[in-house]
């Protein structure tokens, strides 16, 4: 779904002013890549349209399949030599034959823990074509993009502003949206490691529908009542790892709250409307049919665990078995019942869900207080995004 979120900065902190969210057709987005990108553009008017927003310039940003996060090691050198080391020997680092089609940038992370003549890099890319797609269709709605920035850098932002850390904590976000989830790992303030993969919040909702032949807003309902931060939207998963309040991993995954949807309409031959719902609102009580469609949901949710799980696996043989003080959730699939519990105990990490408004204040005339929940639930990565500030890396 779109989500706007205005950030305002006053003499007592952060207020959020404005939150709107609307969902997105089907297929203009898919993976990252815009395939419509008028429809997209035409969504985008309607989200502004009387929203009280005066402004133009927003900051957005890309995930999944439109963008590639990479960590590597290099020797020391000044930032200019290093951004022409990047352009022409990205064969080295990138899948991209010819860097003047990619839109690219980095971030120094220090020096090499082992090595002090050698530096620890964030490289982030993504091909012009796929950017401008986003652009054209923004530009098309009347809005100018000041600064486009990445789903799991997003989350960093978002989490550093809120939440204390130490030098060397390690925490990993994981956002579960409805078609992509992406994985982030922080370190020190920074990124260290990305993923993001395609099975997320839907492929509940589909199996809750399956199974219970509901509508798709019947299973979201099913599902949802009842430092690693995971955000799990409908489309995408994203999973941050932070240490010491520094992202040093993140991944983004298509396996998403859309996965869960898929799932429960397969299992219990329900439309897309009735999967949702049963994915939402979960069951209530502790009678035989509510902890079959508890477990039925669990079920649907076991590949984005297994994602998850796998992850964070790879994170820890490739960067070492570092300690991850906590796994935070987010987006639309992470309030399923019993998900948290469920992931603390596989990956032997507690597990909660994140907060993006604890030091954040809201604006009462603008929004519901009976809708915050559902803000903090959905709105991290908009959160993060409205702290963005021009000239920040």
């Amino acid at each position: 779904s779109l989500k706007l979120a205005e950030i305002v900065s006053t003499s007592n902190g952060y207020v959020l002013n404005r939150f709107r969210q609307m969902p997105i057709p089907q297929g203009v987005i898919v993976d990252g890549i815009v395939e419509n990108a008028s429809a997209l553009s035409a969504a985008v008017k309607e989200l502004f349209h009387n929203s009280g927003c005066r402004g133009k310039g927003i900051v957005t940003s890309l995930s999944g399949g439109s963008v590639i996060v990479k960590k590597v090691t290099l020797a020391q050198m000044e930032e200019k030599d290093l951004r022409d080391l990047i352009r022409d020997e990205a064969g080295k680092y990138l899948p991209f034959d010819n860097m003047d089609d990619v839109n690219y940038d980095f971030q120094i992370l220090g020096d090499n823990e082992y090595n002090p003549n050698q530096m620890e890099v964030i490289i982030v890319a993504a091909k012009k074509t796929d950017v401008n797609s986003y652009l054209d269709a923004l530009t098309a709605a009347g809005l100018s993009v000041t600064i486009m920035d990445v789903d799991s850098f997003a989350l960093e932002t978002m989490y550093e502003t809120n939440y204390e850390f130490a030098e060397d904590e390690i925490v990993v976000i994981v956002n579960i949206g409805a078609t992509l989830t992406n994985i982030n790992v922080i370190k020190g303030g920074m990124s260290i490691f990305t993923r993001d993969f395609t099975v997320a919040g839907n492929t509940i909702t589909e199996g809750l529908q399956a199974k219970y032949k509901v509508t798709a807003e019947e299973a979201e309902k099913m599902k949802t009542e009842g430092v690693v931060i995971v955000n799990i939207g409908a489309t995408l998963t994203n999973i941050n790892v932070i240490k010491g309040g520094m992202s040093i991993f993140t991944r983004d995954f298509t396996v998403a709250g859309n996965t869960i949807t898929e799932g429960l309409q397969a299992k219990y031959k329900v439309t897309t409307e009735e999967a949702e719902k049963m994915k939402t609102e979960g069951p209530q009580g502790s009678n035989q049919d509510n902890i079959e469609l508890r477990n039925a949901i669990l079920d649907c949710a076991e590949p984005i665990c297994s994602e998850i799980e796998r992850s964070i696996d790879y994170f820890r043989s490739t960067f070492g078995a570092d300690y991850i003080k906590h796994v935070y959730l987010s987006g639309g699939s992470s309030r399923i019942a019993g998900l948290s519990g469920n992931l603390s105990q596989r990956l032997g990490i507690e597990t909660d869900l994140v907060n993006p408004l604890m030091k954040i204040q809201y604006n009462k005339k603008n929004i519901d207080a009976g809708k915050l929940e559902s803000i903090k639930t959905i709105g991290a990565v908009a959160i993060g995004l409205g702290l963005r500030k021009i000239g920040d890396k």
